[in-house]
């Protein structure tokens, strides 16, 4: 079972997985999979609206996983850390 759906330190991580084939010499090879990811406190409200860079500098836009396993787990991996920076940075 794929854990897409996470709480962690007060926050709800989804990640949300795309399927793509990669084409070589005219025919397909191989699926790749990439994930997305959404954070929002767990209690459903909005933060309001999140910094496009933020998103863009994310290394899960530019890489893509041979298993939607490993997709899922890079990204709520790095969800984890993007939460322990908020939570360190609202801790000052």
């Amino acid at each position: 079972m794929l854990h897409n759906h996470l709480v962690y330190k007060g926050y709800r991580l989804s990640a949300n997985v795309e399927r793509s084939l990669v084409r070589g010499d005219g025919a397909l090879s191989a699926a790749t999979f990439r994930a997305t990811l959404t954070i929002m406190p767990a209690s459903g409200q909005d933060f309001g609206p999140w910094p496009e860079d933020a998103i863009i500098s994310s290394p899960l836009s530019s890489t893509a996983w041979t298993s939607p396993r490993d997709a899922i787990q890079a990204a709520m991996e790095y969800g984890r850390e993007v939460v322990d920076q908020l939570s360190s940075f609202q801790n000052r």
